[in-house]
């Protein structure tokens, strides 16, 4: 689910996420795999990179390896859209300068025999889109991204030009996580803005679990009541006025 800023329509958003199913997991019989994507601003048709970058990553498991295909995929992908398309000048020149996204890709694993109960899950983080492990009420995992301090406006991102590959060859921008889960276990993977929100309520007081962590579970959670909650907290001040996506995973 996704909120767009205060004042913008939904074609406006440039958050982007792919899932092949909503709501809780069961009976977890293959690999489930998903991705959001936090498109840059400043870029031209930023989402339009975000929506490709989900679409092809959230169809295979996460892996380094296959990482570097998915994005020769993608980026093939970009340039063949805008071939045989008669842009403007001004945003032809915004063309060779490339678009930009965050990515988050999550693959979720089955149980297997030989293991403890539950399973195991891995991610791939390029940028501070973030991944967070709730576990009978407490925070047990928040990766790529742990203190809201952190949160700047210079990012990692994945460009949609291949020219622009080397700024991903930092051992910095692409981040590999793996944790066990158990069942009960929530996932919530979220853009910056929601994130650097999650994590300062959980500085103030590791105790207290923010309510979102609480509402997401409860049967009445929609798109509706997500995006209330969101201008609620833009209203308070306590929530940045960006482009908000929530992917909420119970396994069961």
């Amino acid at each position: 689910m996704t909120v767009p800023k205060m004042g913008n329509v939904s074609s406006e958003n440039e958050d982007t996420f792919f899932t092949h199913k909503n709501g809780p997991i069961t009976k977890l019989d293959s690999p489930f795999t998903c991705a959001i994507s936090d498109g840059a601003t400043a870029a031209t048709f930023s989402k339009l990179w975000a929506s490709i970058l989900v679409k092809t990553f959230s169809r295979a498991i996460s892996d380094t390896a296959v990482f570097q295909i998915n994005l020769e995929r993608c980026q093939l992908e970009w340039k063949k859209h805008f071939q045989q398309r008669e842009l403007p000048w001004h945003t032809e020149e915004k063309m060779k300068m490339g678009s930009f996204a965050t990515l988050l890709w999550l693959t979720i694993f089955p149980h297997e025999t030989s293991q403890k109960p539950g399973g195991r899950f891995k991610a791939l983080c390029v940028g501070d889109t973030c991944i967070f492990q709730v576990r009978n009420g407490k925070v047990i995992f928040c990766k790529p991204i742990g203190n809201s301090a952190d949160f700047n406006n210079r990012p990692a991102l994945i460009p949609s030009l291949s020219s622009l590959n080397h700024f991903l060859k930092m051992d910095s921008s692409i981040q590999t996580f793996s944790s066990d889960w158990q069942r009960g276990d929530q996932l919530l993977l979220t853009t910056d803005a929601l994130a650097a929100f999650l994590i300062k309520k959980i500085e103030e007081n590791s105790h207290l679990v923010p309510e979102l962590f609480d509402l997401v579970v409860t049967p009445r959670f929609d798109d509706h009541v997500f995006s209330n909650w969101v201008d609620q907290q833009r209203a308070e001040n306590t929530l940045r006025n960006d482009d908000t996506s929530l992917i909420s995973i119970t396994i069961l």
